[in-house]
């Protein structure tokens, strides 16, 4: 079966793909201006592009599976009062599980999950939690697992479609979905299971030769089927390692 035939397939889904974004790219109309601050190891500047300034003095955001909270600092820059919460890191403020956040609803207006909904036994839950407590209009950001390999105990790791799906399913309104970043599936592998403690520059290099093999192999492929625009978009989509997602609660 060919690749394009099958990602085309939507099913019963009613897939809308008017909002991908392929590669991610930074929103033309940012709102917070963080160039010059130090930008955390997840996070790159087209994801934070996508960041909403604080309506007013004390609104609140939550960072779900914050670790360690190390996006507190960009929170806080785009003027909003941070709350971390987490399942189990010793440095997060809350400790609590997101199938069942300890907030009443409407009391977010931004929510940042950062690698974490394939962390998640049920994301069909944990998304709707999300949905709950934020305010309406609020905005989420996050990014989830693809193509990366099983790490600190993922449970379920989501196509382009799946996130289309979980969030739709959620009453979200997607902004935006696309491959995150520099990040594609033999990178992701090589520095995350290939080559264990090696430095990320040299994983990188490791599966550097192989990597352009690969985007020769389906440009070559491209140019025969007289349809390379559509080729590399889902290139991109099917070697992602991780998907980056923005959204929007409903209003009403």
């Amino acid at each position: 079966m060919q690749i394009d035939s099958y990602l085309d397939r939507t099913y019963d889904l009613n897939i809308n793909d008017s909002y991908w974004v392929v590669p991610f790219t930074a929103t033309s109309s940012p709102e917070v201006d963080f160039h010059g601050l130090e930008i955390p190891v997840r996070l790159n500047l087209a994801q934070l592009s996508y960041f909403p300034q604080a309506p007013e003095k004390g609104s609140l955001m939550i960072d779900l599976g914050c670790g360690e909270e190390i996006h507190r600092q960009v929170c806080e820059h785009a003027g909003f009062e941070y709350v971390g919460l987490d399942i189990r890191h010793e440095k997060a403020q809350i400790l609590g599980d997101a199938h069942a956040l300890p907030f009443a609803g409407n009391s977010f207006d931004f929510l940042l999950a950062i690698a974490t909904l394939e962390h998640l036994r049920n994301p069909f839950i944990g998304i709707r939690e999300a949905v709950r407590v934020l305010k309406p209009g609020a905005r989420l950001l996050g990014t989830v697992a693809f193509l990366e390999p099983f790490h600190d105990l993922s449970y379920f790791h989501h196509s382009h479609h799946g996130l289309n799906y979980l969030l739709q399913d959620a009453g979200l309104k997607i902004i935006a979905l696309g491959p995150e970043g520099d990040w594609p599936v033999l990178r992701a592998l090589a520095e995350m299971i290939l080559f264990p403690k090696m430095p990320k520059k040299a994983a990188k290099m490791m599966v550097a030769p192989l990597h352009l093999l690969h985007k020769l192999w389906w440009k070559i492929g491209a140019k025969l089927r007289q349809s390379e625009t559509s080729q590399e978009k889902y290139r991109l989509l099917a070697t992602a390692g991780s998907l980056t997602f923005v959204a929007e609660k409903s209003r009403t």
